[in-house]
């Protein structure tokens, strides 16, 4: 691990958040003299102390390690380097990155590589061929449908993709979320993470209201809404197809 980037990095963080080398070692209880060490590169910060570091900081325990802001798509690959880059010195950063990597919830887009494609024609559209399933990343990867803002992930939880989560624009304030998990994967906490994820994008986008109308009979999807703090008035409708639903509303 590179000190001397890290304590850029944690120069340059804690510049941007108006933060004194003073105030932050109020904050964690410790010496100036320590936090003026970490940023010229002259040690890393004690594992007890990085997670209330991060926390005050905004940053990940990848980020930290990494000495740079990482985003979803970097984030995984990341996190597998420095996991194995640890040696005995940073066995409790590693255990603490672990379980950080372990349950947070990487949301990437589809690739037309060979093995995107075959994971999609396996898991998710079986009966469309090669150059079809192709096609439709390209689509997805344009991020338009019918001239609104629309977008599809790979979730991905410990290295594996477990299922896809898309987001779609009804309005320049409405938003909805579409998950679909694949077969073996559900009750695991993936629908959740993904859920919880997908909810800070739609923020990070501006959006206000995620709209979602659930199939009365998916109790799954029904007990997950609830879970992360959507509202409903357990009216039931019928959608375009015939089918009952239930409305499902959160503000951001």
């Amino acid at each position: 691990m590179e000190q001397a980037k890290i304590g850029r990095f944690l120069k340059a963080v804690r510049t941007e958040k108006k933060f004194t080398q003073r105030q932050v070692a109020q904050s964690l209880e410790i010496s100036e003299k320590t936090v003026s060490k970490w940023e010229t590169g002259g040690g890393l910060p004690e594992v007890g102390l990085m997670l209330p570091l991060c926390k005050l900081l905004g940053i990940s325990v990848n980020e930290l390690l990494s000495g740079e802001r990482l985003d979803e798509t970097q984030y995984e690959k990341r996190a597998e380097q420095n996991i194995s880059a640890a040696d005995a010195k940073s066995r409790g950063a590693e255990d603490l990155l672990i379980r950080e990597y372990m349950e947070k919830c990487v949301l990437r887009h589809f690739t037309a590589n060979a093995e995107d494609v075959g994971l999609l024609q396996k898991c998710y559209c079986p009966t469309m061929p090669v150059k079809a399933i192709e096609a439709m990343i390209g689509d997805w990867n344009s991020l338009d449908y019918r001239g609104k803002y629309f977008e599809m992930f790979a979730i991905v939880r410990a290295g594996n993709v477990v299922g896809t989560l898309s987001l779609y624009e009804h309005s320049k304030s409405v938003v909805s979320i579409g998950i679909e998990l694949f077969l073996g994967c559900c009750g695991q906490g993936h629908g959740t993470a993904a859920m919880e994820r997908a909810l800070e994008i739609c923020g990070e986008k501006g959006y206000q209201i995620v709209y979602q109308q659930v199939r009365t009979d998916n109790l799954a999807s029904i007990k997950l809404h609830r879970k992360v703090g959507f509202e409903t008035d357990d009216y039931v409708y019928k959608n375009q197809r015939g089918h009952d639903v239930v409305l499902f509303f959160k503000s951001l």
